[in-house]
């Protein structure tokens, strides 16, 4: 916010540190995917290998969380107060639809994917829309 206070555009700043967060997330998500046992058993412990096939699920899902609370950071240091509804909205949608979908752990986890699928895009194209 210095920089941009200053008059510099922080554009390159933006695009880098938003590359390396989704460079990060992939690669996690690719090990989540790949080694899911091994991530369970080194992390939690033997007793919770149940869950491993689940684990590429959270991965997606806190990487979008992840990139949506980076695109908050750029959007309110940009002034843009507008964007701070979004997440109480999003959470409203996630609880309808966990309510709606709740019959497997699976269904859980697509509602939360798809709820943070949207609040990304929802402040993707506020950052891409911003005057």
């Amino acid at each position: 916010t210095s920089r941009l206070a200053a008059g510099y555009s922080s554009r390159r700043v933006l695009l880098l540190t938003g590359g390396a967060l989704v460079t990060l997330t992939l690669g996690v998500i690719a090990v989540y995917a790949l080694a899911p046992g091994l991530v369970i058993r080194f992390t939690l412990g033997q007793s919770y290998l149940n869950g491993a096939a689940y684990l590429w699920w959270f991965g997606v899902f806190f990487g979008l969380l992840a990139l949506a609370t980076w695109l908050m950071h750029a959007l309110l240091a940009h002034q843009r107060l507008d964007v701070i509804a979004l997440p109480p909205l999003a959470v409203v949608l996630q609880l309808l639809l966990i309510a709606r979908f709740h019959g497997s752990l699976v269904e859980i986890m697509r509602s939360s994917v798809a709820v943070a699928t949207v609040l990304v895009v929802g402040l993707g194209l506020s950052v891409l829309l911003r005057r």
